[in-house]
C-alpha cells in the first residue's frame, strides 16, 4: 500500500472509531448513508490487502514450483532422450531435433523442443526402451510439460490477481476519501458549537505526514 493510501486507510478507520464511540452524539449522522458506505469501504480496503498479502506468499511459492518442474523435465525427461539419440540413433538433419536448446530459451521454446522430441522418439520408441527408457516414456515427458505449463498458468493467475487488488485498493481509498470528506462536512454544522468534540473528530481523520521519530539536524560547521 501506498503511503498515501495507507494515511488515507487511517483516517477512514479512525472515522469509523469516533462514529462507533460518539454515536449518541452526532444527531442522525451515525445512521446516515454515507456512514454506512464507509463501513463498506473499510472492509473491501481489508479483502483487498488481504489478497496482496496473500499474492505475495503465493507468487514466489509458484514460482520455485514452477521452476523445479523445469529441472524435472530437463534432468529425467529430455536429457536422458538426447543422450540415447546421440549414441543410437544417425546423425542426420532428420534427428537434429533431440538436441537440447542453446543459449538460454524461454520456457515456450523449452517446451515446443520437448513436445518435438516427444513426436519423434515416439516412432523409435524401440530404441529408447532398449536403451532403458521404461514404457510410456513419451507420455511421462508430454504429461510433465503440461504441468509446467499448468504452474505458469498459475503463477501468472497469482500475479494478475495481485495487480488486481492493488488497483482495487486504490479505486477503494479514493472512493473513502471523498465519502470522508463529505462526513467531514457533515461533522462541521453538527458538531460546531462543542468544539472539543469537533477537534476529537478531526485528530481521529488526520494522521501525520511522517511515521517515527524526527531526523536529527546536522549542526552547521
Amino acid at each position: 500500500m501506498r503511503d498515501e493510501d495507507r494515511r488515507t486507510f487511517q483516517s477512514l478507520r479512525g472515522a469509523q472509531v469516533f462514529l462507533q464511540e460518539y454515536a449518541h452524539a452526532i444527531g442522525t449522522i451515525a445512521q446516515t448513508g454515507l456512514v454506512q458506505r464507509l463501513s463498506a469501504i473499510i472492509e473491501a480496503a481489508y479483502a483487498h490487502t488481504t489478497a496482496h498479502a496473500m499474492a505475495d506468499v503465493r507468487i514466489p511459492s509458484l514460482a520455485a514450483n514452477e521452476q523445479m518442474l523445469l529441472d524435472t523435465l530437463l534432468r529425467d525427461h529430455l536429457t536422458p532422450i538426447v543422450r540415447i539419440a546421440r549414441a543410437d540413433l544417425p546423425n542426420t538433419p532428420d534427428f537434429k531435433v533431440f538436441r537440447m536448446p542453446d543459449g538460454r530459451p524461454t520456457l515456450d521454446q523449452i517446451i515446443d523442443s520437448a513436445r518435438a522430441m516427444g513426436a519423434l522418439a515416439e516412432r523409435f520408441a524401440g530404441v529408447f526402451a532398449a536403451a532403458g527408457m521404461q514404457p510410456g516414456f513419451v507420455d511421462a515427458l508430454h504429461a510433465a510439460a503440461d504441468a509446467i505449463l499448468r504452474a505458469r498458468d498459475a503463477r501468472i493467475a497469482m500475479r494478475a490477481r495481485r495487480h488486481a487488488a492493488v488497483e482495487g485498493l486504490t479505486v477503494t481509498i479514493a472512493e473513502g476519501s471523498n465519502v470522508l470528506s463529505a462526513i467531514d462536512n457533515l461533522m462541521s454544522m453538527e458538531l460546531r458549537h462543542d468544539v472539543a468534540l469537533l477537534a476529537n473528530w478531526r485528530s481521529m481523520i488526520t494522521t501525520p505526514r511522517r511515521m517515527g521519530r524526527p531526523r536529527k539536524r546536522r549542526a552547521r560547521r
